[in-house]
């Protein structure tokens, strides 16, 4: 994903209980009581009602990142802190893209670099304090998805991770540069898993944008996949284990597809080219807000055609929508400040409540919201051009440079708190949603999920009340961004720079 390059770019500018099942007091629903009492709901309704934020019950875990970046004058980097965690998540996302993988020594044994054994150690006894559980996000791929991951290595005494160090596409069934890459991520796989202990895995990041990126050694990324989930799988039969994909990209809403919005027949296709990776789940990363200019034409079965169409149960691995406008010099740094993208508290709101409603209608058991936090302060996000500290603004002023300030904005203000911890206009339907009786949904058996496929079949009003809620949000997003203009090339400014972004070099941690 595009955001674990941005905090790579920061980096580079600036150097210089058994089971985790305890449900917190709430009683299991053994009833089944719909939270979706409103079956007669208008689906043109503009208005967020007190009914709409109160469910009754949630079948899914509810989880967030800790990312935020650790700012010291003429510095910063990007760091987990966990401030403001407590009580608001079952489950800490733990997204590992930015810490590299030391591939030689996972690859032949040998001692591995004392700072990053110490960065994880301290994440996992951060994650300890708070009492609540792990959902572990691993990649063998950089964060542009097109090369091996960054490699973490001591160079003259220090933590340095490497992201130079890649020449292109890689087989992972093969040797590449000296390291055997299928070993060494097999054992990576193991050490973290054995040190993190989670609840949920996620084997691979937005898996699906390999292929695009190098087909030909697409098959060998499925082999490596393959193997580590039948290596974890030995190890606990239980702990569900899965890859994600990016969502848009299988429905061809990127630059990237072939398909026009409202075109179900890239994600029938996409689906079926990952129809041999072995999963638990169906892992969805999506960033709809890079899609503001298409609502009006945005499949009504956006969330539910997945799972529709594969039988698998689906889990949310990562989204988030900004509370704020993203406003910024387009398009280069020196022109005038413009809203590339229009969001407000209540658009962040309404989203929220929509994927929260589909995640339990459609019997997911895993919502990851992308942060808690916003990682940018304020006024940051709130200034065009930048105005704040000297720091930030030449990070600011950097990014500009090569297009990607935009994208670091809306990433930086999809918390759910705001920077300072303050809470934003959602923290209460999140807080809602957290505090709603927790009811087991029908799991996934191996290979297939034909007790979720029966459960949703035997919900006669299911397919009704999904498209409703769908139709109901995005009439609600059209009428609030109705101001929205639309510029030359706009559509595709974010999406070129993931096609296009520049290679990076080393940073130290």
């Amino acid at each position: 994903m595009l955001k674990s390059i941005l905090f790579i770019i920061v980096a580079l500018i600036t150097a210089g209980c058994g089971s985790y099942r305890e449900n917190d007091g709430r009683r299991e629903d053994s009833n089944g009581a719909n939270a979706d009492e409103d079956t007669n709901a208008n689906a043109d309704s503009d208005v967020l009602t007190d009914d709409d934020a109160s469910p009754e019950y949630r079948g899914f875990y509810m989880s967030a990142a800790p990312m935020q970046y650790e700012v010291r004058p003429g510095d910063i980097k990007t760091v987990f802190d966990f401030s403001g965690f407590e009580r608001q998540v079952d489950l800490v996302s733990l997204h590992m893209d930015f810490f590299g993988i030391p591939w030689q020594a996972f690859a032949d044994g040998s001692s591995l670099p004392t700072a990053w054994v110490s960065t994880m150690e301290q994440i996992r006894n951060d994650v300890d304090k708070l009492n609540v559980g792990v959902f572990l996000s691993l990649t063998p791929l950089s964060g542009s998805r097109n090369t091996p991951s960054d490699n973490a290595i001591v160079v003259d005494g220090e933590l340095v991770i490497d992201s130079e160090w890649q020449t292109g596409c890689a087989d992972f069934s093969s040797s590449y540069q000296g390291i055997d890459l299928k070993a060494a991520y097999l054992n990576y796989v193991r050490w973290m898993v054995d040190l993190f202990s989670p609840i949920f895995l996620n084997l691979n990041i937005e898996m699906n944008k390999y292929q695009f990126h190098c087909p030909k050694e697409w098959p060998s990324m499925i082999e490596l996949s393959n193997a580590a989930y039948d290596q974890e799988k030995q190890h606990n039969a239980v702990m569900p284990v899965f890859v994600s994909f990016e969502l848009e990209q299988m429905w061809g809403f990127t630059d990237e597809g072939a398909c026009e919005v409202g075109d179900k027949s890239c994600l029938i296709s996409a689906i079926e080219d990952v129809r041999d990776i072995s999963r638990d789940r169906f892992g969805i990363s999506t960033y709809p807000l890079f899609l503001q200019w298409e609502w009006e034409r945005m499949a009504l079965d956006y969330f539910s055609a997945p799972a529709e169409l594969t039988g698998e149960q689906v889990v949310f691995a990562e989204t988030g929508w900004s509370n704020r406008s993203v406003t910024v010099p387009f398009p280069t740094i020196a022109d005038d400040c413009f809203d590339l993208l229009r969001s407000t508290d209540e658009e962040q709101r309404w989203y929220m409540e929509f994927l929260l409603s589909s995640a339990n209608e459609l019997g997911a058991d895993l919502v990851v919201w992308w942060t808690l936090r916003d990682f940018l302060p304020a006024p940051v996000l709130e200034s065009c051009p930048c105005s704040y500290d000297a720091t930030w603004c030449f990070l600011y002023e950097q990014l500009g440079q090569i297009g990607l300030v935009g994208a670091w904005s809306m990433w930086g203000g999809m918390g759910i708190l705001n920077n300072d911890l303050s809470p934003k206009p959602s923290a209460s339907l999140w807080a809602d949603w957290k505090d709603a009786r927790f009811r087991e949904v029908a799991k996934a058996s191996e290979g297939n999920s034909a007790a979720f496929i029966q459960h949703t079949a035997d919900n006669k009003e299911h397919e009704i009340l999904n498209r409703a809620n769908v139709r109901r949000y995005f009439h609600q997003q059209k009428h609030l961004s109705a101001s929205i203009q639309r510029i030359p090339n706009r559509d595709c400014f974010f999406m070129n720079r993931i096609k296009g972004e520049p290679k990076t070099g080393g940073y130290n941690d």
